[in-house]
């Protein structure tokens, strides 16, 4: 797991407190044992309230389109918030090629 310092901490309207956005990319993965899908997750810092996520893949010319099917925030997870991403394969079928999760976070740190 690496640690994500925070890519913008200034105040933002709309808050009543300056929130933190967090913003990270990685690999996805087969997590599951099944062809068809893929997976990756995250660690944070905890933070004082649920975070907004917002969730985006990308993948390699000619692979396989994938939805998002389970995006999962677990508050304190060793100590950390744990976001969890699970996509799977539009048309069915294996996913082929490679495909990379970019996941923006806002929230206020504990």
């Amino acid at each position: 797991m690496a640690d994500f310092p925070p890519v913008q901490s200034d105040p933002m309207t709309g808050y009543s407190t300056n929130p933190t956005v967090y913003c990270a990319t990685g690999l996805m993965t087969q997590p599951t044992g099944s062809p068809h899908v893929r997976g990756i997750e995250f660690r944070l810092p905890r933070f004082k309230d649920p975070p907004a996520v917002s969730v985006q893949i990308a993948a390699s010319v000619g692979a396989s389109m994938l939805s998002v099917y389970a995006l999962k925030v677990n508050d304190n997870v060793s100590g950390q918030t744990q976001v969890a991403i699970e996509a799977q394969t539009i048309v069915g079928g294996p996913a082929n090629g490679t495909h990379y999760c970019t996941i923006v976070v806002t929230g206020l740190p504990l």
